[in-house]
């Protein structure tokens, strides 16, 4: 016999020798197709590895520092196969890239590059880059909740922010728009932009502690505001009103101010909406007012009247001026008159004596 056949003999002993042993303790198995079983009598797989000690490690890969691969998983068996999965000799893994540079590196070519959440089999959510709209995503089922497009603008149910942070509601009420509730969940404050376009600051359910029409009105304690300021309620603080010469023209005084005022009547009265205030309150009736100073009254889109209270101070100041004209007027009058009194009780008391003096001499 030939060395060249003991050797081939002596391999084929030691084979039979070895899978002998092995199979006796299902350590390592290899099948006629070709799989490999660790562990596993049945491997299911090229290589399937069963550990039987739960405080061992099932597998453990190692290799020198380099700049190798601890694990390098390939599309196809040739060189230029894609890796599809790697981890680096750092423990950064790429899926996709042959580079990873950060602990978890994900590329794609062509497409999403996207993690998805199930729970039961079930889709709930996404996170990573759409290439369909450029953008970083993270959403619940099939939306995008949230974007971040290359700008850095952040998108809150919209995919296309215009803005550094743009949200669109999902609902005209207090089901959209933000809310900020407290350090222990009961009161909050929200911020909607509302079905009739205007926007509403309010607390718990109530829309209307502040709210801005789309002309700029706004109103406080109403959502349904006639004026730049309408308030409903009490307002307190210091108020000026801008009244510098330089700013107005066609200036002229005030005449028949004391006639004027004296047509208007101050009343008492009561409000019907208790909401505007309870109990007794003073004033003018708009209507009155109107007929004699019709500058003093606007009338809302409702035909709702009101008063400009400050400006009617300009008219009072003159009346009070022409009573006080009346009156020193009336006063030099009667100065003169008693003058004239005084004048002729003098010439009295003389033609008196005169007479008694006559009287005297007869």
């Amino acid at each position: 016999m030939t060395p060249s056949r003991i050797l081939i003999f002596v391999a084929v002993c030691f084979f039979f020798f070895v899978s002998f042993c092995l199979a006796e303790t299902d350590s390592i198995i290899v099948t006629e197709d070709g799989r490999v079983g660790m562990g596993n009598a049945a491997p299911r797989s090229k290589l399937d590895v069963h550990g039987s000690n739960p405080a061992e490690d099932a597998v453990v890969i190692s290799k020198p520092a380099g700049t190798g691969h601890v694990l390098r998983v390939k599309d196809a068996e040739t060189a230029a196969a894609n890796d599809l999965v790697v981890i680096d000799g750092q423990g950064r893994v790429g899926i996709g890239t042959s580079q990873p540079t950060q602990t978890l590196s994900l590329n794609e070519d062509s497409g999403n590059v996207l993690m998805t959440f199930k729970y039961q089999d079930i889709y709930k959510g996404k996170i990573g880059y759409d290439a369909g709209i450029d953008k970083f995503v993270l959403g619940h089922s099939t939306s995008d909740d949230i974007v971040i497009d290359g700008s850095g603008k952040i998108g809150v149910g919209i995919i296309a922010p215009d803005v550094d942070f743009h949200i669109k509601q999902k609902a005209d009420s207090y089901n959209g728009g933000l809310r900020l509730d407290n350090a222990l969940g009961g009161n909050y404050w929200g911020l909607v932009h509302g079905g009739d376009d205007q926007f509403y600051l309010g607390f718990n359910s109530t829309l209307n502690v502040l709210a801005i029409k789309p002309d700029g009105n706004v109103g406080v304690g109403t959502n349904d505001a006639q004026y730049k300021l309408d308030v409903n309620g009490t307002i307190r603080g210091n108020n000026v009103s801008p009244s510098d010469e330089r700013w107005k023209t066609n200036i002229a005084p005030l005449t028949g101010s004391l006639q004027n005022v004296s047509r208007l009547r101050g009343v008492s009265y009561e409000w019907i909406d208790d909401a505007k205030g309870a109990g007794s309150r003073i004033g003018v009736i708009a209507q009155e007012v109107e007929k004699v100073y019709p500058e003093l009254v606007s009338t809302d889109n409702k035909g709702y009247k009101s008063v400009d209270y400050a400006k009617m101070v300009a008219p009072l100041i003159e009346a009070v001026k022409e009573l006080n004209a009346a009156l020193n007027a009336q006063k030099q009058l009667n100065e003169a008159l008693q003058s004239r009194i005084e004048s002729q009780e003098t010439m009295n008391r003389q033609l008196i004596e005169r007479v008694e003096a006559i009287e005297a001499m007869q």
